[in-house]
This record gives structure tokens, C-alpha cells and sequence, in this order.
């Protein structure tokens, strides 16, 4: 993380991302822009991934398969709910930001995830009807008890430091992802 002229950590949302992007290279001509990506089978380049991972940040206590696999259901939950696109870009910039601070572990990825979805969600002017959705699918989808998830609101801004409203540039990457269904 790099500090700003303010004192604020800053978030590069594209860091968690490169990992993927080793395995293949660009091409670009004029008019033309071509992908190569190396072939392996699909348990190697998981396995791969998550050495990758694991090498390039040691004090993050989460696997880069898992930490996918945890952005899909927040999307999945977002579907489910009738939530937009940018809201739970939102959630992933909050989730991604706790991830690289180094404060997930097995037994809480799940619920910081939640939490960062329901904040993004309160935070972008949802109704009661669907936090109260959001809360009861969070339940199944996530397997945490709402009771958990509204108590560890606080301690979630708390940890992003009450930095609750991203510049666009730290949102639109996972946007973009979103839209072009890259998750």
C-alpha cells in the first residue's frame, strides 16, 4: 500500500488482480490485439495461482481461489437481492481493502465479505425491504447469522478506517469486471 500526500493508505484494485494475468501474454499490432494464454490443466494452474498468490502476499491469510470463489457469491447474493452492478463493486473495493491490510482469516472471509456487501448496499440508499433481503439471502448464500453480520458493521468501517465512499478509479476496475461477467 502506498500513502497519498493526505496520510491515507492507498488501494491499487488491479494489485489481488495480476496474479491471473501471468499466465498469459498480449500481443499488439496494429488493429489487432491477440491473447496467449498457457495451457495447463485446471487443478495445476489453480494450484499455480494460489502459490502465486500466496508468494506475492504472505501476510494475506486467504487463498487466491477462495478469495474468487467468495466475489461470486457476493455476485450471486447481489442477483438474488436486485442489487446493481455498482454497489457491489463497491463491496469488493471494501472487501479487497481488508484483505490486503491482512485481517481475514478462514473463520471470518465469509462474514467481512457479507458485512462489506451490506454496507455497500446501505451506503448506496437500498430500502428496508431489500437490506432485510439482503440479510435473510446472506444467511443461506454465506452460511453467517444475520446477528453476526449487523454487529460486525462497525468493526468493518472501523477497519477501513471510515473510508466508506471510493474514487471512481478504485471501483470502476471491478465494475468493468462485473458488466463483462469476468468473475
Amino acid at each position: 500500500l502506498d500513502v497519498d500526500s493526505s496520510g491515507r493508505n492507498d488501494y491499487d484494485p488491479s494489485m489481488l488482480e495480476e496474479i491471473a494475468s501471468a499466465s498469459r501474454t498480449i500481443i499488439r499490432c496494429n488493429g489487432f490485439i491477440g491473447v496467449t494464454k498457457l495451457f495447463a490443466p485446471a487443478q495445476v494452474a489453480k494450484a499455480n495461482l494460489n502459490e502465486t498468490f500466496a508468494e506475492k502476499f504472505p501476510h494475506i491469510h486467504l487463498t487466491y481461489s477462495k478469495l474468487r470463489s467468495i466475489k461470486r457469491d457476493i455476485w450471486q447474493l447481489a442477483k438474488e437481492c436486485d442489487v446493481d452492478e455498482y454497489t457491489v463493486a463497491h463491496s469488493f473495493v471494501y472487501f479487497e481493502r481488508v484483505v490486503v491490510k491482512g485481517l481475514i482469516s478462514k473463520h471470518n472471509r465469509k462474514l467481512v465479505a457479507g458485512v462489506a456487501f451490506l454496507v455497500a448496499v446501505k451506503l448506496n440508499d437500498y430500502k428496508k425491504p431489500v437490506i432485510v433481503k439482503v440479510l435473510e439471502r446472506a444467511e443461506e448464500i454465506l452460511r453467517i447469522s444475520r446477528r453476526e453480520m449487523l454487529s460486525f458493521e462497525l468493526p468493518l468501517c472501523s477497519a477501513l478506517q471510515f473510508d466508506l465512499f471510493p474514487p471512481p478509479h478504485h471501483v470502476e476496475p471491478h465494475l468493468r469486471k462485473i458488466l463483462f461477467s469476468v468473475l
